[in-house]
Protein backbone atom coordinates (compact mmCIF):
# COMPACT_ATOMS: atom_id res chain seq x y z
CA UNK A 1 0.00 0.00 0.00
CA UNK A 2 1.01 3.44 -0.85
CA UNK A 3 -0.20 6.72 0.32
CA UNK A 4 0.44 9.64 -2.00
CA UNK A 5 -0.46 12.20 -0.52
CA UNK A 6 -0.61 13.94 3.32
CA UNK A 7 -3.68 13.70 5.35
CA UNK A 8 -4.83 10.88 7.44
CA UNK A 9 -5.99 7.36 6.82
CA UNK A 10 -7.69 4.89 8.50
CA UNK A 11 -5.89 1.20 7.59
CA UNK A 12 -7.82 -2.05 9.08
CA UNK A 13 -6.24 -5.70 8.48
CA UNK A 14 -8.49 -8.31 9.17
CA UNK A 15 -6.97 -11.91 9.17
CA UNK A 16 -9.20 -14.89 8.46
CA UNK A 17 -9.21 -18.71 9.40
CA UNK A 18 -11.54 -21.52 8.83
CA UNK A 19 -13.22 -21.26 11.73
CA UNK A 20 -12.64 -17.29 13.07
CA UNK A 21 -11.55 -13.72 12.18
CA UNK A 22 -9.87 -10.88 13.47
CA UNK A 23 -9.60 -7.52 12.66
CA UNK A 24 -7.03 -4.53 13.38
CA UNK A 25 -7.67 -0.69 12.70
CA UNK A 26 -4.19 1.59 12.91
CA UNK A 27 -4.39 5.41 12.30
CA UNK A 28 -1.43 6.65 9.83
CA UNK A 29 -0.86 10.35 9.81
CA UNK A 30 1.00 10.95 6.23
CA UNK A 31 2.80 14.12 6.79
CA UNK A 32 4.10 15.87 3.55
CA UNK A 33 7.97 16.79 3.33
CA UNK A 34 9.70 20.20 1.69
CA UNK A 35 11.59 19.15 -1.07
CA UNK A 36 14.53 21.01 -3.77
CA UNK A 37 15.87 23.36 -1.01
CA UNK A 38 17.85 25.86 -2.28
CA UNK A 39 20.24 28.98 -1.49
CA UNK A 40 21.46 31.04 -4.17
CA UNK A 41 24.53 33.39 -3.24
CA UNK A 42 24.35 36.97 -2.96
CA UNK A 43 24.83 38.62 -6.45
CA UNK A 44 27.44 40.47 -7.31
CA UNK A 45 26.42 43.57 -6.72
CA UNK A 46 25.50 43.24 -3.21
CA UNK A 47 28.58 42.03 -2.29
CA UNK A 48 31.81 44.45 -1.75
CA UNK A 49 29.64 45.83 1.28
CA UNK A 50 28.39 45.60 4.08
CA UNK A 51 25.24 44.57 3.24
CA UNK A 52 24.25 41.21 1.55
CA UNK A 53 20.75 39.21 -0.29
CA UNK A 54 20.71 35.63 -0.53
CA UNK A 55 17.48 33.62 -1.88
CA UNK A 56 16.09 30.40 -0.10
CA UNK A 57 13.71 28.61 -2.07
CA UNK A 58 12.00 25.08 -2.52
CA UNK A 59 9.80 23.50 -4.40
CA UNK A 60 6.84 24.45 -2.48
CA UNK A 61 5.27 24.81 1.19
CA UNK A 62 4.08 21.34 2.25
CA UNK A 63 4.38 19.73 5.43
CA UNK A 64 5.27 21.40 8.62
CA UNK A 65 9.65 22.09 8.54
CA UNK A 66 11.82 24.77 10.42
CA UNK A 67 14.64 26.06 8.67
CA UNK A 68 17.31 27.49 10.85
CA UNK A 69 20.04 30.09 8.93
CA UNK A 70 23.54 30.54 10.88
CA UNK A 71 25.06 33.20 8.82
CA UNK A 72 28.46 32.93 10.16
CA UNK A 73 29.30 35.94 12.05
CA UNK A 74 27.30 34.85 15.84
CA UNK A 75 23.68 35.86 13.96
CA UNK A 76 21.26 33.07 13.90
CA UNK A 77 17.24 33.53 12.18
CA UNK A 78 14.86 31.15 11.96
CA UNK A 79 12.05 30.32 9.51
CA UNK A 80 9.15 28.22 9.91
CA UNK A 81 5.86 26.53 8.57
CA UNK A 82 3.50 26.62 9.35
CA UNK A 83 3.36 29.11 12.36
CA UNK A 84 4.97 27.15 15.99
CA UNK A 85 6.94 24.82 14.05
CA UNK A 86 10.34 25.72 15.21
CA UNK A 87 9.03 25.80 19.10
CA UNK A 88 10.15 22.58 19.50
CA UNK A 89 14.00 22.68 18.04
CA UNK A 90 14.94 26.62 19.19
CA UNK A 91 14.38 29.22 21.03
CA UNK A 92 15.54 32.19 17.95
CA UNK A 93 12.10 34.14 17.28
CA UNK A 94 10.77 32.10 14.12
CA UNK A 95 9.54 33.67 10.72
CA UNK A 96 6.56 32.16 9.53
CA UNK A 97 6.71 31.76 5.36
CA UNK A 98 4.40 32.61 3.09
CA UNK A 99 6.23 31.83 -0.26
CA UNK A 100 8.56 28.84 -1.58
CA UNK A 101 10.82 32.08 -2.36
CA UNK A 102 12.25 34.09 0.60
CA UNK A 103 14.86 37.09 0.73
CA UNK A 104 17.66 36.43 3.32
CA UNK A 105 19.17 40.08 3.98
CA UNK A 106 21.90 40.65 6.60
CA UNK A 107 24.18 43.28 7.78
CA UNK A 108 27.48 41.97 8.54
CA UNK A 109 29.45 44.76 10.60
CA UNK A 110 33.22 43.36 9.54
CA UNK A 111 35.30 42.72 6.41
CA UNK A 112 35.77 39.35 5.65
CA UNK A 113 34.47 35.52 4.50
CA UNK A 114 31.53 34.14 6.03
CA UNK A 115 29.67 30.87 5.71
CA UNK A 116 25.88 30.89 5.71
CA UNK A 117 24.61 27.34 6.83
CA UNK A 118 20.70 26.44 6.41
CA UNK A 119 19.86 23.61 8.22
CA UNK A 120 16.11 22.78 7.24
CA UNK A 121 14.62 19.74 9.62
CA UNK A 122 10.94 18.13 10.91
CA UNK A 123 10.59 14.70 12.73
CA UNK A 124 11.34 13.22 9.32
CA UNK A 125 14.12 14.58 7.54
CA UNK A 126 17.11 16.55 7.72
CA UNK A 127 18.69 18.69 4.78
CA UNK A 128 21.91 21.04 5.33
CA UNK A 129 23.05 23.92 2.89
CA UNK A 130 26.48 26.21 2.61
CA UNK A 131 27.05 28.78 1.12
CA UNK A 132 30.31 31.18 1.23
CA UNK A 133 29.71 34.97 1.32
CA UNK A 134 32.74 37.93 0.86
CA UNK A 135 32.16 41.08 1.99
CA UNK A 136 34.83 43.59 1.64
CA UNK A 137 35.84 46.91 0.65
CA UNK A 138 38.12 45.87 -2.17
CA UNK A 139 37.23 46.13 -5.53
CA UNK A 140 37.31 42.51 -6.22
CA UNK A 141 34.50 39.61 -6.87
CA UNK A 142 34.81 36.13 -5.81
CA UNK A 143 37.04 34.25 -9.15
CA UNK A 144 34.32 32.62 -11.55
CA UNK A 145 35.90 28.95 -12.12
CA UNK A 146 34.65 26.30 -14.07
CA UNK A 147 35.93 22.42 -15.20
CA UNK A 148 35.75 21.60 -18.71
CA UNK A 149 33.65 18.74 -19.70
CA UNK A 150 31.89 18.48 -15.56
CA UNK A 151 30.11 15.83 -14.25
CA UNK A 152 29.24 17.59 -11.64
CA UNK A 153 26.68 14.73 -10.14
CA UNK A 154 28.92 11.91 -8.21
CA UNK A 155 26.08 9.54 -9.97
CA UNK A 156 26.80 10.52 -13.38
CA UNK A 157 31.06 10.80 -13.57
CA UNK A 158 32.96 11.02 -16.36
CA UNK A 159 34.70 7.73 -16.50
CA UNK A 160 38.36 7.08 -17.67
CA UNK A 161 40.50 4.27 -17.59
CA UNK A 162 43.47 3.17 -15.41
CA UNK A 163 45.76 2.57 -18.33
CA UNK A 164 45.19 5.98 -19.69
CA UNK A 165 46.75 9.15 -18.85
CA UNK A 166 44.02 12.03 -17.81
CA UNK A 167 43.57 15.30 -18.24
CA UNK A 168 41.46 17.54 -16.65
CA UNK A 169 40.91 21.22 -17.78
CA UNK A 170 40.00 24.22 -15.26
CA UNK A 171 39.06 28.08 -16.10
CA UNK A 172 38.57 30.97 -14.35
CA UNK A 173 37.53 34.59 -14.70
CA UNK A 174 38.69 37.17 -12.31
CA UNK A 175 37.20 40.59 -12.10
CA UNK A 176 39.47 41.91 -9.30
CA UNK A 177 41.94 44.38 -8.31
CA UNK A 178 43.99 41.78 -6.75
CA UNK A 179 46.51 40.81 -9.61
CA UNK A 180 47.77 37.78 -7.42
CA UNK A 181 45.73 34.33 -7.77
CA UNK A 182 46.71 30.75 -6.23
CA UNK A 183 45.40 27.72 -8.11
CA UNK A 184 45.08 24.52 -6.38
CA UNK A 185 43.20 21.25 -7.30
CA UNK A 186 42.38 18.19 -4.13
CA UNK A 187 41.02 15.21 -5.13
CA UNK A 188 39.23 12.85 -2.75
CA UNK A 189 37.64 9.23 -3.27
CA UNK A 190 33.93 9.24 -2.38
CA UNK A 191 31.58 6.09 -1.82
CA UNK A 192 29.55 5.35 -4.97
CA UNK A 193 26.38 4.95 -2.81
CA UNK A 194 25.93 8.39 -1.31
CA UNK A 195 28.74 10.48 -2.56
CA UNK A 196 30.99 10.69 0.82
CA UNK A 197 34.24 11.37 1.22
CA UNK A 198 36.22 7.94 1.96
CA UNK A 199 40.01 9.15 1.73
CA UNK A 200 41.91 11.96 0.55
CA UNK A 201 44.62 11.56 -2.10
CA UNK A 202 47.97 12.43 -1.82
CA UNK A 203 49.07 14.62 -4.66
CA UNK A 204 52.40 15.64 -3.91
CA UNK A 205 53.98 14.01 -6.31
CA UNK A 206 51.76 15.83 -9.41
CA UNK A 207 53.05 19.34 -10.87
CA UNK A 208 49.79 21.15 -9.76
CA UNK A 209 50.85 24.59 -8.54
CA UNK A 210 49.12 27.00 -10.03
CA UNK A 211 47.98 25.29 -12.61
CA UNK A 212 44.79 25.19 -14.36
CA UNK A 213 45.49 21.20 -15.83
CA UNK A 214 45.67 18.99 -13.48
CA UNK A 215 47.43 15.52 -15.32
CA UNK A 216 46.47 12.41 -13.93
CA UNK A 217 49.14 9.78 -15.11
CA UNK A 218 48.54 6.44 -15.45
CA UNK A 219 48.23 3.91 -12.79
CA UNK A 220 48.21 7.04 -10.27
CA UNK A 221 44.54 6.41 -9.10
CA UNK A 222 43.39 2.98 -8.04
CA UNK A 223 39.68 1.76 -9.32
CA UNK A 224 37.14 3.89 -7.75
CA UNK A 225 35.04 6.99 -7.88
CA UNK A 226 36.77 10.60 -7.03
CA UNK A 227 35.74 13.85 -6.80
CA UNK A 228 38.06 16.49 -8.16
CA UNK A 229 37.90 20.13 -6.99
CA UNK A 230 39.64 23.18 -8.98
CA UNK A 231 40.16 26.15 -6.32
CA UNK A 232 41.59 29.76 -7.32
CA UNK A 233 42.01 31.99 -4.50
CA UNK A 234 42.75 35.56 -5.03
CA UNK A 235 45.84 37.18 -3.23
CA UNK A 236 48.32 39.84 -2.35
CA UNK A 237 51.88 38.14 -2.51
CA UNK A 238 53.83 41.27 -2.60
CA UNK A 239 52.23 43.40 0.16
CA UNK A 240 52.21 42.16 3.68
CA UNK A 241 49.62 44.07 5.48
CA UNK A 242 46.94 43.46 2.43
CA UNK A 243 47.93 40.37 2.35
CA UNK A 244 46.68 39.56 6.03
CA UNK A 245 43.53 41.86 5.35
CA UNK A 246 42.18 40.43 2.62
CA UNK A 247 43.42 36.76 3.30
CA UNK A 248 41.04 33.83 1.89
CA UNK A 249 37.87 36.70 1.20
CA UNK A 250 38.12 35.59 -2.59
CA UNK A 251 37.67 32.11 -3.40
CA UNK A 252 35.93 30.38 -6.88
CA UNK A 253 35.97 26.46 -6.91
CA UNK A 254 34.54 24.00 -9.18
CA UNK A 255 33.96 20.39 -8.86
CA UNK A 256 33.88 17.18 -10.88
CA UNK A 257 33.43 13.43 -10.90
CA UNK A 258 35.43 10.62 -12.55
CA UNK A 259 35.28 6.97 -12.51
CA UNK A 260 38.43 5.24 -12.95
CA UNK A 261 37.78 1.67 -14.32
CA UNK A 262 39.38 -1.17 -16.14
CA UNK A 263 40.76 -0.82 -19.21
CA UNK A 264 40.72 -3.05 -22.46
CA UNK A 265 42.93 -6.52 -22.36
CA UNK A 266 45.69 -5.90 -24.94
CA UNK A 267 45.34 -9.71 -26.85
CA UNK A 268 48.07 -10.67 -28.69
CA UNK A 269 48.51 -14.09 -30.42
CA UNK A 270 52.32 -14.52 -31.40
CA UNK A 271 54.69 -12.01 -30.86
CA UNK A 272 54.52 -8.42 -32.36
CA UNK A 273 50.44 -8.77 -31.91
CA UNK A 274 49.74 -9.22 -35.70
CA UNK A 275 46.72 -10.42 -37.01
CA UNK A 276 46.75 -11.62 -40.18
CA UNK A 277 49.84 -13.96 -41.03
CA UNK A 278 50.90 -16.29 -44.11
CA UNK A 279 53.12 -19.41 -43.65
CA UNK A 280 54.41 -22.58 -45.33
CA UNK A 281 52.41 -25.26 -44.95
CA UNK A 282 55.46 -27.24 -43.61
CA UNK A 283 56.28 -24.18 -41.23
CA UNK A 284 56.07 -24.36 -37.47
CA UNK A 285 53.82 -21.17 -35.82
CA UNK A 286 53.74 -20.83 -32.25
CA UNK A 287 51.12 -19.68 -30.86
CA UNK A 288 51.25 -18.30 -27.31
CA UNK A 289 48.09 -16.00 -26.78
CA UNK A 290 49.59 -16.74 -22.71
CA UNK A 291 52.85 -14.78 -22.99
CA UNK A 292 51.97 -11.85 -25.61
CA UNK A 293 48.48 -10.96 -24.20
CA UNK A 294 48.39 -8.28 -21.59
CA UNK A 295 46.39 -6.20 -18.70
CA UNK A 296 47.46 -2.91 -18.89
CA UNK A 297 45.91 -1.94 -15.69
CA UNK A 298 48.60 -3.98 -13.81
CA UNK A 299 52.46 -4.04 -14.03
CA UNK A 300 53.25 -7.08 -15.55
CA UNK A 301 55.13 -9.65 -13.62
CA UNK A 302 54.11 -12.71 -15.13
CA UNK A 303 51.86 -14.03 -17.92
CA UNK A 304 47.83 -13.42 -18.36
CA UNK A 305 46.29 -16.84 -17.93
CA UNK A 306 43.98 -17.92 -20.84
CA UNK A 307 41.65 -20.49 -22.38
CA UNK A 308 41.66 -20.71 -26.29
CA UNK A 309 40.67 -23.19 -28.48
CA UNK A 310 40.90 -23.43 -32.87
CA UNK A 311 39.04 -25.06 -35.87
CA UNK A 312 39.85 -25.63 -39.29
CA UNK A 313 37.81 -23.22 -41.24
CA UNK A 314 38.24 -23.77 -45.22
CA UNK A 315 42.04 -22.69 -45.65
CA UNK A 316 42.36 -20.40 -42.98
CA UNK A 317 42.80 -21.23 -38.72
CA UNK A 318 39.82 -19.72 -36.75
CA UNK A 319 41.25 -18.74 -33.47
CA UNK A 320 38.99 -18.47 -30.53
CA UNK A 321 40.47 -17.12 -27.18
CA UNK A 322 39.25 -15.47 -23.86
CA UNK A 323 41.51 -14.14 -21.10
CA UNK A 324 41.72 -13.44 -17.92
CA UNK A 325 44.38 -11.97 -15.68
CA UNK A 326 45.86 -14.20 -12.73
Amino acid sequence: MTLLQPGEYQVEVTAWTPVDSDARTLTVHMVGVSSGLRLTPPADDSQGGSSVTMELAMDELVGEFCILVDYGDGTNRAYEFPTGACSAYTDVEAVTLTSPTTPLTHEYQDDGRYTVTVESFNSFQNETLHVDVTVSTADCRDPYVIIENVAPDFRYPTKVQKSKTTHVYGSDDLDCSLLDNRKQWVIVEVNPADGSVISVIDTSSLDTTNKRELVLPKHFLPYGLYKLTFTVTMTFHTNPELATRYAGQFVGSAITYIQVGKSDLIVRIVDGGMSYMTVGGDTDLELEPEMHSLDPDEVRDGTVACIFFSQILHSGLLWHSSFQTK
